[in-house]
C-alpha cells in the first residue's frame, strides 16, 4: 500500500485510498483488521462546550474569516433534556426542517447523479465532505433552483479530500473556516435561520486512519488507538469554538464507530445522535461501504449530532451508489414546539 499522496506526488486525483480497519469484538475476543483502503483522511473528536473562541482560533495559520463570527446575547442552552430516544408521537409539530450530512468522496466523477441524489435527500441545509473544484462549479449551476446560499470552502492544497460544501434554502448570516490544530481538515462553522430561528451549524471531517501498508495486526490496533487520540482532540477543538447560546448542529464524517472516542464526548454532553435517537439497532443501518476482495465492509461513521433544544422526528439513510458514502438525512423540530403540539 502507498502512503497517503499529497500534491506533491499529484496524481491528478485526490488523496483517498481509504485504509478501513475494522472492528475489534473486545467482548467476544474477536479481532477485526482495518484493511487499509487507501489514501483518505477522516477522524473523531470529542470537547466541551463554550463561547465563540475568536482570538485562539483567528491567531492559527490559514484561518480564513469570510465574515467574522459574532458573539451574541441570547440565553444559554437548556439542561431540561434528556439521552433517552423521543417518545413515540403521531403527533406533526408546526415548526419542522431537515438536515443532511454527506460526503461525495474527491475521486466522485457523477455529477448529475450526485445532484439526483442531494435531491432526493429533499433537506433544508446539506452539508458536503470531500468536494472536488468540479462538482463545486457542477452544484453551484444546478442546485440553485433550490438553495438559496450554496458555499465551498477548505484546503485542498495538501489533501484532495479537504473541501467542504453548504446547500441552504436560507441565507448564511456568518461562518468561520478553521484549520484543526490535530486533524488535517480543518472544519467549517456556520451561522444561519432555519424555521426563522437562529442555528450554529458545524460541518466536519474527521481525519482518517492512515496506512503505510508496512502494519501488521498488531500495527494497525496501535494505529487505531492513536487515531482515537486525535479523534479526541479534535472533536474538543470543534467543541470548545462553538457558542454555547445556540441550538447546534455538529455534522458529518466521523470516520469513527459509534462507540470511538469522537461519538462518546458529544454524547455525554448531551448532544443526540439524531439516527440513532430514532433506529433500533442503528450500526446495522451503514453509511459506509468499501469493497474487499469477494466481499464489502459497510460501518456507519456519517453522523448528524444536536442539542437538547431540538428533537429529530426521523431520520433516514439515502441509498446512493455514487460515493462510498451515503447521505444521512434527519427531521428536526423545536423541542418546546412539539411539547406544546402534545398538550391537550
Amino acid at each position: 500500500m502507498q502512503k497517503s499522496p499529497t500534491t506533491a506526488d499529484r496524481p491528478r486525483r485526490p488523496i483517498r485510498r481509504w485504509c478501513v480497519v475494522v472492528i475489534l469484538l473486545v467482548l467476544s475476543a474477536v479481532a477485526i483488521i482495518f484493511i487499509p483502503r487507501g489514501e483518505s483522511t477522516e477522524a473523531i473528536g470529542n470537547n466541551e462546550r463554550a463561547e465563540v473562541a475568536t482570538t485562539s482560533e483567528s491567531a492559527e495559520p490559514n484561518v480564513v474569516e469570510i465574515d467574522k463570527y459574532p458573539e451574541d446575547k441570547d440565553t444559554a442552552d437548556s439542561d431540561t433534556a434528556t439521552d433517552q430516544p423521543p417518545a413515540e408521537t403521531s403527533l406533526e409539530p408546526v415548526g419542522w426542517f431537515s438536515v443532511a450530512t454527506f460526503n461525495i468522496n474527491w475521486g466522485n466523477r457523477r455529477p448529475q447523479d450526485t445532484v439526483d441524489v442531494i435531491r432526493r435527500c429533499g433537506a433544508d441545509l446539506v452539508l458536503l465532505q470531500e468536494v472536488g473544484p468540479e462538482l463545486e462549479t457542477y452544484l453551484a449551476k444546478n442546485m440553485a433552483d433550490l438553495y438559496a446560499d450554496i458555499r465551498f470552502r477548505g484546503d485542498r492544497s495538501k489533501y484532495y479530500a479537504g473541501g467542504f460544501g453548504v446547500l441552504s434554502s436560507s441565507p448564511i448570516t456568518a461562518e468561520r473556516f478553521i484549520p484543526s490544530r490535530h486533524g488535517i481538515f480543518g472544519y467549517w462553522v456556520l451561522k444561519l435561520t432555519l424555521d426563522d430561528r437562529a442555528i450554529q451549524v458545524a460541518n466536519v471531517h474527521l481525519q482518517p486512519i492512515m496506512f503505510d501498508g508496512t502494519e501488521g495486526t498488531l500495527g494497525a490496533f496501535g494505529r487505531l488507538m492513536e487515531m482515537e487520540d486525535v479523534h479526541l482532540r479534535e472533536i474538543e477543538q470543534i467543541y470548545k469554538s462553538l457558542s454555547s447560546r445556540h441550538p447546534t448542529l455538529v455534522a458529518g464524517d466521523f470516520n469513527s464507530f459509534s462507540s470511538g472516542a469522537a461519538v462518546k464526548y458529544l454524547t455525554k454532553r448531551k448532544m443526540t445522535d439524531s439516527f440513532a435517537s430514532v433506529t433500533n439497532q442503528p450500526d446495522l443501518h451503514p453509511t459506509w461501504r468499501w469493497p474487499l476482495g469477494q466481499t464489502e465492509v459497510k460501518l456507519r461513521i456519517d453522523y448528524l449530532f444536536h442539542t437538547q433544544q431540538l428533537e429529530t422526528l426521523s431520520s433516514r439513510i439515502v441509498e446512493s451508489d455514487v460515493s462510498d458514502h451515503s447521505p444521512v438525512v434527519s427531521r428536526l423540530c423545536w423541542k418546546e414546539m412539539l411539547v406544546e403540539e402534545q398538550k391537550p
